[in-house]
């Protein structure tokens, strides 16, 4: 098995697999949610995402990884944008309840999700094995062939 195929087959499993890997977390209730729970669109893309790069690895068309590459970090650049942002205005929100009314925070804050790292790290990683994938054995640039001749003393 080439090392193209390999870095692109094991970036698929990374990216089917960081689907169901938990994403959130609910620190305060114990539990954890995954992109399949909350975001059953994206999971459905990035799963199809993940399966026609299998193909792609079958077929031994490696260079066609690389918009499947950025596609994923495009919709994962959102996603996190997404979640970062409504973590953010949570925040601000338990500051004024915690100002205001110190028995809602309590109760907001036991439902406030933080990051866990665990499928954003898959995904990430998958995708960049697609990159891999679709540079690993490629030939060499025109310009990064050529030699540069130095003048010797005589």
């Amino acid at each position: 098995m080439s090392l193209q195929r390999a870095a692109g087959l094991a970036g698929s499993a990374l990216v089917a697999i960081g689907v169901f890997l938990p994403a959130l977390s609910f620190p305060e209730l114990g539990g954890n949610t995954s992109l399949w729970e909350t975001h059953r669109w994206v999971a459905v893309i990035l799963l199809l995402l993940a399966v026609v790069a299998v193909y792609c690895c079958g077929a031994a068309q490696y260079g066609r990884l690389l918009p499947l590459a950025i596609v994923i970090y495009g919709i994962l650049g959102y996603q996190l944008l997404a979640v970062l942002s409504e973590m953010e205005s949570q925040t601000q929100f338990l500051s004024h309840l915690e100002k205001n009314e110190r028995g809602w925070a309590n109760l907001v804050r036991a439902f406030s999700p933080s990051m866990h790292w665990l499928a954003w790290t898959a995904l990430l990683i998958g995708a960049g094995l697609f990159f891999v994938a679709a540079y690993v054995g490629r030939e060499r640039l025109p310009i990064a062939q050529m030699t540069v001749d130095t003048p010797t003393e005589d």
